[in-house]
């Protein structure tokens, strides 16, 4: 488990029902409920055979998916390579 990952383990522990994100129209986040989504998509990054040093990358919108999304590619060891979700496909096949 790296650092991102640890963070925000200690994080939803220490400040578990507090507001961590809270998007433009969008409902809010808690650092409970930040940590655990992220716990299930590390299970699931796991059993899809992802592991330590692992580069994923991520093609998502900058939005609260996108933090659980690395925050769980962090938890199984692996580096998160973002991946601007407004490039055309020829640019993200580069």
């Amino acid at each position: 488990m790296t650092t991102v990952a640890r963070t925000l383990r200690e994080a939803a522990a220490r400040f578990g029902d507090r507001s961590a994100l809270w998007p433009d129209g969008g409902p809010t986040t808690t650092y409970a409920e930040l940590w655990a989504r992220s716990a299930r998509l590390a299970a699931a990054l796991r059993a899809d055979g992802v592991d330590e040093g692992a580069v994923v990358a991520l093609d998502l919108p900058s939005d609260p998916t996108w933090i659980a999304t690395q925050a769980a590619v962090s938890a199984v060891g692996g580096v998160a390579a973002g991946i601007n979700p407004r490039l055309a496909p020829p640019e993200k096949a580069r």
